[in-house]
């Protein structure tokens, strides 16, 4: 019988460095105070910490000095304030309730003091595995995204099967053991006092729970990353850093908690053959570092080549191809949530569109409801808060789709813009008259009643992007920062200059995905003569891109939309 593994044999070779906490002054407490949100306090309001920061700063950076240099984090900034929050479905079930954590305010300071020293520690020593996306500077979900859809469309032009398999963990940060988290932290060098202060931080803690002005008594925190701070997650996704070293059979695809690893292989059979061992590989990871993997909600989607070649299409063992966790059958399905954003198995982004657009409807809604009780200087905040937000998440990812599939969202877009911009009234009356009303009230109506307004002008008064342009303008942007900060070395390493015009980029063969779109682009609206390069600073580009998007929708001088309003051969940067 074989023996369980230990999480040490996980681990890489001990590191040679060992992290050194260099004392803070008060210019850099006066700053962290100064990046504080209001009301994330469970004591002091923090606008007041604020207010007092020039008095407090010194007094503070002494303190935390002193408490970096012994290995001690004060008891008295460990207790944790939970506020239970209603997601969804009956009130009365507490699952149906996230509980928010709040801490003390000095005790966050100087958790960002820590964290800072850990995390460039890390950096440093390029301790951090390259696909975790989560909770890390210049990383985001459109990386994570962006990387994981183009490394299925690479496979899928070789004629190779992939299979995605999304990996759920149950209350991942809660279980975390406090003595394996420390020894791994030892082995990536976060040694001696530094050890010390996070073995205090993370001992003797304790939370209550308050609810509609009542409080409960205190209990121990035994297991887990203390949350409610930036501390708990670099903690936790250092702990899981290793998963990656449970096989090379696959590729891994990390966001703090959310796993996802996808497999490739030109046979069908041993595509999933390849998976199975994988999942029994990751499953014994799991268990030995006490994780729990939620099988009920782990799914997968298998992606096949749309001609594939003859091993690839070989049916031998059709009904052995099956994917199980620990002897528990994981159910293969169409399309996913990946990271907020739905997938399909033919990347078409169909599904994604037609539940984006109900989303979009439901909070034009809850504008058309607000707009009159709202100061009108307030319409574009709601609008890019409520509308825009959401159509705007992963765009980079799904956005390079055609025209005709973008119309729906187009759309709506138009209705929420004429609702937050426009003539309100007549439009919803528009809507709403019916033959009948109007032949009891006897009415006669012109042309003009039935003509929506338009609403080009009520864009480009606004600076609003439509939703084609809003594709352009973040991809456009996503590229230039992933190459001019380096980061994520996955996603820059797709990235191909030309050796003769280094400010232009070979593009690779013709597709809707972001690493060829945003080349594409790039090559085609860039002008060296406007002096835009990887040396100008972010927000000069993010201007003057946006500019230039806002001039090419006026462009032509009429009312109506046409084609040349969202054509990139038209835009000049």
């Amino acid at each position: 019988m074989n023996r369980l593994p230990s999480f040490y044999d996980y681990l890489p070779r001990s590191s040679s460095s060992s992290i050194y906490l260099h004392d803070c002054d008060p210019d850099e407490v006066s700053k962290v105070i100064t990046e504080l949100k209001n009301g994330k306090s469970s004591d002091i309001p923090i606008h007041i910490v604020k207010q007092s920061s020039n008095i407090i700063s010194p007094l503070l950076s002494v303190l935390y000095n002193e408490c970096m240099r012994d290995g001690v984090f004060p008891d008295d900034l460990k207790t944790g304030r939970i506020s239970p929050i209603y997601k969804k479905d009956n009130e009365e079930l507490l699952e149906n309730y996230r509980p928010v954590s709040t801490l003390a305010v000095f005790g966050k300071i100087f958790v960002k003091i820590i964290y800072r020293r850990l995390y460039n520690f890390f950096q440093s020593q390029n301790t951090l595995y390259e696909n975790q996306y989560g909770f890390r500077k210049n990383h985001s979900t459109n990386h994570a995204l962006n990387f994981s859809v183009n490394y299925v469309e690479s496979c899928l032009k070789k004629k190779q099967h992939v299979l995605g398999i999304f990996i759920d963990l149950s209350k991942a940060f809660d279980t975390v053991p406090h003595q394996e988290l420390l020894s791994k932290l030892e082995n990536y060098g976060i040694r001696g006092n530094a050890n010390n202060l996070i073995s205090s931080y993370l001992s003797d803690r304790f939370q209550y729970v308050s609810v509609l002005g009542e409080d409960s008594e205190k209990l121990p925190v035994v297991y887990g990353v203390p949350q409610g701070s930036c501390l708990g997650p670099l903690l936790f996704i250092i702990y899981i850093n290793d998963i990656s070293r449970t096989t090379e059979l696959g590729k891994f695809v990390l966001f703090a908690d959310d796993t996802n690893i996808f497999v490739a292989d030109n046979c069908k059979k041993r595509v999933y053959e390849k998976a199975n061992r994988i999942l029994h590989l990751v499953h014994l990871y799991m268990k030995c570092n006490l994780l729990h993997i939620n099988i009920k909600k782990c799914c997968y989607i298998h992606f096949e080549p749309s001609r594939p070649n003859a091993e690839s299409n070989s049916s031998e063992g059709e009904d052995e191809n099956v994917l199980a966790l620990n002897s528990t059958v994981i159910k293969r399905v169409n399309e996913a949530k990946f990271l907020g954003v739905i997938i399909d198995e033919k990347l078409k982004w169909t599904a994604h569109v037609k539940a984006l657009n109900a989303k979009l409807k439901c909070e034009t809604g809850k504008l058309c409801r607000i707009r009159n009780i709202v100061p009108k200087d307030h319409y574009k905040e709601l609008y890019h808060t409520l509308f825009e937000s959401h159509l705007g998440y992963g765009i980079s990812v799904w956005g390079g789709i055609s025209n005709n599939k973008l119309e729906p969202l187009f759309v709506t877009q138009k209705k929420c813009v004429r609702i937050m911009f426009g003539d309100k009234e007549a439009y919803l009356n528009k809507m709403c008259t019916s033959a009948r009303t109007r032949t009891r009230a006897n009415q006669k109506l012109s042309q003009d009643f039935y003509e929506k307004e338009h609403t080009k002008p009520l864009f480009n008064l606004n600076n609003l992007l439509t939703v084609h342009n809003l594709y352009k303008y973040t991809c456009l942007c996503e590229m230039f920062k992933i190459i001019k900060l380096a980061y994520p070395n996955s996603l820059l390493s797709l990235f191909h200059r030309s050796p003769r015009r280094p400010d232009y980029f070979i593009t690779p063969s013709p597709s809707s995905s972001f690493i060829y779109k945003s080349s594409h682009m790039w090559n085609s609206c860039r002008k060296p003569a406007n002096g835009t390069s990887f040396s100008s600073s972010t927000n000069f580009v993010k201007n003057k891109l946006k500019k230039s998007l806002l001039d090419l929708q006026s462009c032509h001088r009429t009312e109506e939309w046409s084609d040349l309003n969202f054509d990139i051969n038209e835009l000049s940067f």
